[in-house]
Formats: structure tokens, C-alpha cells, sequence
């Protein structure tokens, strides 16, 4: 499935003009567009961008993604600002220069959008980076490789499937403390397993 650049452009349109997502760095925007991809499919087994989405060391990213975004920079619809950080790190903060088009998008996948918004867009990029290193998607990656979209996300027979879908999400990351024993440990198993790299650090966490 060939990507829907012009959604592409508009989903980070959309995050770039949050104020409830900023600070927005690369790392925290290529998450928000992972999840925001992740979440439709598994509410209606079609992604909102169709972009493929590459294992890096922080986490799922599209590389079309990446060329979109610099064509924004380029001309001038995002301004990448450069913070210093306390730990000697350099945060990019991007921020949209003008409003996103949603008329592109059907409503299951603004209701997606927002949904992410809501649930994602005030978390930082670590903690966003973390929580996709718990898809199996990614941990089934290999280093570099393309995401298995049918890790991704499954095609629902719920008669509310979006509903499920924030089901699946609210429950696959509910706060560590609620975890089982049972559950570390099958993810301590699968980071063996797929040899994962959590000690690398992004200049914009």
C-alpha cells in the first residue's frame, strides 16, 4: 500500500499545531504518527497514512515521514526551533505555521487522531519511545527492517470496533504498576529474544 502523502502531510500539520502536544520534537511526532496509524488499524483495519513505518533504535518511523517533514520545513509551513536542554541536549521543537486541512480525513480517522491527541500528545518523547517498544511490531522488527502491519493491528468483529481498539490500547498500556509478574516477564523474554537496544539516547527526549 503506497502512503497517502497528502494525510501525511496533514496528520503532522495536525500535531505540529497542538499546543497540547508541544514540546514536539522529531522523536515525540514520528510516535504520534505511529500510534495514530496503529490505533485506526486496529479499529478499522485500514492505517490513516498507509506509510511504512521502519524499526529505529527509539522506536516505530516512517520514513516518508521524514522527507514530508523536511519538505514542511522547507517551506516554511513547520519552523523547527532549536532549545537547549538542562542535560546538554539539543530538543528541535516544531511547531505549525498554519492550520491543518482535516477535510482530508473520515471521521473514524479524526476520532483516531484525537483520541492519540488526547491520550499521547502531553507525554514526553521517552516515555512515547518506551511504549512502542512494547508493540510487538516493533519487537519483531529487524533492526532497520519494516514494521509487519499485521502486527500492527487486526481487523476487529466488535460491532464497535474503535471502541475495542481504545480497549486493546488502554489496557496494553495501562501503568506499570498494574502489571503482572507474568507480564514482565514475557517481555523481559521478548527483548532477549529480538536483542533490543533501550540504553540509546535521541537529543530531543
Amino acid at each position: 500500500m503506497a502512503a497517502h502523502l497528502g494525510k501525511l502531510r496533514q496528520l503532522i500539520l495536525f500535531f505540529a499545531h497542538q499546543e497540547s502536544a508541544q514540546p514536539l520534537g522529531h522523536t515525540k511526532l514520528y510516535k504520534l504518527l505511529y500510534f495514530s496509524d496503529m490505533v485506526h488499524l486496529r479499529a478499522t483495519d485500514e492505517s490513516i497514512t498507509g506509510a511504512e513505518y521502519r524499526r529505529y533504535p527509539h522506536g516505530p518511523v516512517p520514513p516518508e515521514g521524514i522527507i514530508t517533514l523536511q519538505d514542511l520545513i522547507r517551506h516554511q509551513l513547520v519552523r523547527e526551533e532549536h532549545i537547549s536542554l538542562s542535560n546538554g541536549l539539543t530538543l528541535h521543537k516544531l511547531i505549525s505555521t498554519q492550520a491543518p486541512d482535516l477535510t482530508l480525513f473520515k471521521e473514524s480517522e479524526r476520532k483516531s487522531m484525537d483520541f492519540v491527541l488526547d491520550h499521547f500528545g502531553s507525554q514526553t518523547a521517552t516515555s512515547l519511545s518506551q511504549l512502542s517498544h512494547q508493540e510487538l511490531a516493533w519487537l519483531m522488527a529487524d533492526d532497520g527492517g519494516p514494521l509487519d502491519v499485521d502486527l500492527m493491528g487486526a481487523k476487529s468483529t466488535s460491532e464497535d470496533p474503535f471502541a475495542e481498539a481504545v480497549a486493546i490500547i488502554d489496557e496494553w498500556y495501562e501503568t506499570p504498576d498494574k502489571k503482572g509478574d507474568a507480564y514482565w516477564d514475557e517481555l523481559a523474554k521478548e527483548i532477549e529474544t529480538s536483542r533490543m537496544n533501550l540504553r540509546e539516547k535521541d537529543d530531543d527526549w
